[in-house]
C-alpha cells in the first residue's frame, strides 16, 4: 500500500517535470547600453547614412541570416563606398535589425569590409528615431575635426 501511495503521489509531478524539461530553452537578444557615439564610432568598422535597398540571400552565419545592400548616403567614419552590404540577425530575438527598404538608417556596422555586421546592441537606428538626428550632427562634427558641442 505504501508503493502504490507514492506512485499515485510522484507520477503527475514526474510527468510535469518531463515536460518542462523537454520544452526548448527560449533565446532573447540582450544587450548592455551601447557606448555614446563617439565611443561607438571608434569601435565599428563603418558608421554610415545610407538606405537599404534591397535584401540578399542570407549568410551561412545563422546569427546574422539577413543580409542588406546599402546605397551610402554619407560615411560619418570609416571606408567610403558608395554601396555596402551588411548583415544581421534574422529577428529581433537573435538582435536583428529590421530594416525596411527605402528608408534612411544611421548605421554602426563591425566586422571586415567585405562581411560587415550590425545588430540591436549597437547604435544603429532609423535616421527619423528620436536624437538620430543630434547624433549624425556629432559625428558630422568629430569628423570635420571640430570639437564636438555635446
Amino acid at each position: 500500500m505504501h508503493r502504490s501511495y507514492l506512485s499515485s503521489r510522484c507520477a503527475p509531478w514526474l510527468g510535469i517535470a518531463a515536460a518542462l524539461l523537454a520544452v526548448p530553452p527560449v533565446l532573447a537578444c540582450s544587450c548592455v547600453p551601447p557606448p555614446l557615439p563617439l565611443e561607438a564610432a571608434a569601435r565599428a568598422t563603418v558608421v554610415f547614412v545610407g538606405k537599404p535597398v534591397a535584401e540578399l540571400p542570407g549568410s551561412k552565419n545563422i546569427s546574422y541570416a539577413r543580409k542588406f545592400e546599402f546605397a551610402v548616403e554619407e560615411i560619418l567614419a570609416g571606408t567610403s563606398k558608395a554601396t555596402l552590404m551588411v548583415s544581421t540577425g534574422r529577428d529581433s530575438a537573435a538582435c536583428g535589425c529590421h530594416f525596411e527598404i527605402g528608408v534612411s538608417y544611421l548605421v554602426y556596422a563591425h566586422g571586415e569590409v567585405t562581411a560587415l555586421q550590425t545588430n540591436l546592441c549597437t547604435r544603429t537606428k532609423r535616421l527619423d528615431a528620436k536624437g538620430a538626428a543630434d547624433e549624425v550632427a556629432l559625428l558630422r562634427e568629430a569628423k570635420t575635426g571640430k570639437t564636438p558641442a555635446k
